[in-house]
C-alpha cells in the first residue's frame, strides 16, 4: 500500500508509469483504489494530461494516445483546468531552472491544494525545498 491516504496531484509520470505497466505501476494502482474506496479524487493539471497524450501519441501511435486519456477519465482523478495564480505560480517555478514547463504547473497545484505531487520523476527534487512536497515513485528512466 501507498504511504498514507488522501489526494495527491499526479504529473505525467504516474500515469505513464500505469499505463506501460512500468515498476512502480503496482502502487500507482493502489493509490487509485484507495481514493475509489475511500471517495475521494485525486488531481491532475490539464497540461500534464497534455504530456501523457503526445507522449503516448509520439512513442505508441494515435491510438495508444487516445486510449491513455479514456483511461484517464475513468480514473478516480480530476483534471483542473490551470487558472491565472496557478500560471503565476509554475512561472515562478520555471524561472528557478530544472522542471519543465508543464512539471511546473503539477507543482502549482500541488501548493494551491496543500497535497503532495505523485511522481517518479528527479527534476520535482528541486521544488522541494520551496514547499512542494514529494511523495517518490520509482525512477524509470
Amino acid at each position: 500500500m501507498s504511504e498514507k491516504i488522501g489526494p495527491r496531484v499526479f504529473d505525467a509520470f504516474p500515469l505513464l508509469v500505469l499505463y506501460r505497466k512500468q515498476t512502480g505501476w503496482e502502487r500507482i494502482r493502489d493509490v487509485l483504489d484507495e481514493a475509489v474506496d475511500a471517495r475521494f479524487s485525486h488531481f491532475v493539471s490539464l497540461i500534464n494530461v497534455g504530456e501523457v497524450y503526445y507522449t503516448l501519441f509520439r512513442d505508441h501511435g494515435a491510438k495508444a494516445g487516445e486510449d491513455g486519456l479514456e483511461r484517464i477519465r475513468t480514473f478516480p482523478i480530476e483534471i483542473v483546468s490551470p487558472s491565472y495564480d496557478q500560471m503565476l505560480q509554475a512561472s515562478r517555478f520555471k524561472a528557478g531552472g530544472g522542471l519543465s514547463y508543464a512539471d511546473c504547473y503539477t507543482a502549482a497545484l500541488a501548493i494551491e491544494r496543500g497535497i503532495p505531487v505523485l511522481t517518479g520523476d528527479p527534476e520535482f527534487s528541486v521544488v522541494e525545498s520551496q514547499g512542494v512536497v514529494i511523495e517518490w515513485l520509482p525512477a524509470n528512466r
